[in-house]
């Protein structure tokens, strides 16, 4: 088979210099045309995004309201859905109750006094080698000796979510509820 060049659709070609000139305020025409139907939209687009956000607020705040009604009561009945804290999850006839509860974490207090501990201990496995600054992966593989360092704790996030048998979507509730996490 002949390699050849690919075909293109036939365009128009100025044959001199003055149908050159004419070709030139017709792409400017057309640039502004496009430029003018891109700010049409845009506004369009602008003016629903407004109408839109205004219906949907208070739904918002109805679906943050409603969620945080579950984790109020699931709370207070906490033990009873989760038969004695034996599951995270509570699955309803319209949809699911769950808690999740986020990877430890390490925090630290005056990271310069943390580290002047670790060397002065001659704790080197929770210093990177690269820069002199503390090593959290380390300090979560090893919690016990990790929270003897003064400065150092680890906690954990839970977090209360709600998920509509009927939608794709899962809401959380805000909770503020911190874990402190056992060594």
């Amino acid at each position: 088979m002949k390699k050849g060049t690919a075909r293109r659709e036939a365009v128009p070609v100025p044959q001199s210099k003055a149908e050159a000139e004419e070709f030139l305020p017709r792409v400017g025409a057309a640039q502004r045309t496009i430029e003018e139907a891109t700010l049409k939209l845009n506004k369009a687009v602008e003016k629903l995004t407004g109408e839109t956000a205004e219906k949907v607020a208070p739904l918002q705040k109805q679906i943050d309201d409603l969620v945080d009604g579950l984790y109020v009561y699931a709370e207070a009945h906490r033990s009873e859905l989760t038969d004695g804290d034996k599951t995270k999850t509570v699955e309803l006839s319209t949809g699911r109750l769950s808690w999740r509860t986020s990877p430890p974490r390490v925090r630290l207090k005056n990271v310069q006094k943390v580290l002047a501990e670790l060397v002065s201990r001659g704790l080197r496995q929770f210093i990177r080698k690269k820069d002199p600054e503390v090593d959290k992966e380390a300090m979560l593989k090893d919690r016990k000796l990790a929270e003897s360092i003064s400065g150092v704790s680890f906690d954990q996030e839970e977090t209360f979510v709600v998920k509509p048998a009927e939608v794709g979507a899962e809401f959380t509730a805000s909770t503020a509820k911190k874990l402190k996490v056992p060594a």
